[in-house]
């Protein structure tokens, strides 16, 4: 039988384009596979017409070694890194900005490197955003051309459009990428107006990879797997 959160007090949502006031509700039981966690804060946010019936935040994942295998649709929970096979993983540092886990990342245009620290975003369904603030400091709306547009959908409810545009290439770590479409902020609130990060991975990008988060060491390590190579649209 449904049981209905009790909501107790609330919390401010901050959206990728604005924020709203949301109610919360706590004490709760959360269970997945063989773990459980008494004494749960659920958010409580009106996501609308999505598929998905809640997001687990950072706040969830603390303390865990966390391997998201794309290729086997499985997400295994560790209590150590050596419990993982890394054999074949790159080694990344994790920056947590505001509890939000980072990696250094560069966007090139006309022959320019910008450098700066990108969140990593399971819950979006694009390549990259780049924050508002990253792309007027550099000029990037002029230096990359745009081949489209897309409206997305904030978890405060708000819409917004922004460019899209064919990015000459973005180093993640060592590795390159080429001619990936990224989009370009305009956001005036929110997230992607903030100017703690440079932008936000989506999970368009990030299934390509294997990953294994480990969260007490602050370290991600990523693989590339069969969907590395496969259309962005």
């Amino acid at each position: 039988m449904a049981k209905t959160l009790t909501r107790r007090g609330t919390s401010l949502n901050v959206g990728s384009n604005g924020s709203n006031t949301v109610a919360e509700s706590t004490g709760n039981r959360i269970a997945f596979g063989g773990l459980t966690k008494a004494d749960a804060t659920f958010t409580v946010i009106p996501y609308e017409n999505t598929a998905f019936d809640g997001v687990f935040g950072t706040d969830l994942m603390a303390g865990y070694v966390i391997e998201i295998n794309y290729q086997q649709k499985e997400l295994r929970f560790y209590d150590g890194v050596q419990q993982v096979d890394l054999n074949g993983y790159s080694r990344h540092k994790l920056r947590f900005i505001n509890n939000y886990p980072t990696i250094r990342c560069a966007v090139t245009a006309r022959n320019k490197r910008y450098p700066g620290w990108f969140g990593l975003d399971t819950g979006a369904d694009n390549v990259l955003t780049v924050a508002a603030p990253f792309v007027r400091q550099h000029g990037l709306v002029s230096k990359l051309p745009k081949i489209g547009s897309a409206v997305s959908q904030g978890s405060d409810g708000s819409s917004y459009e922004n460019p899209i545009v064919l990015a000459t290439a973005l180093h993640v770590g060592q590795q390159p990428f080429y001619r990936l479409p990224i989009d370009l902020s305009q956001s005036t609130e929110g997230t992607d107006a903030a100017a703690d990060k440079a932008g936000y991975w989506g999970n368009n990008f990030l299934k390509r990879f294997d990953a294994v988060w480990d969260f007490p060491n602050r370290t991600l390590y990523l693989r590339p797997n069969n969907n590395l190579y496969t259309k962005f649209f």
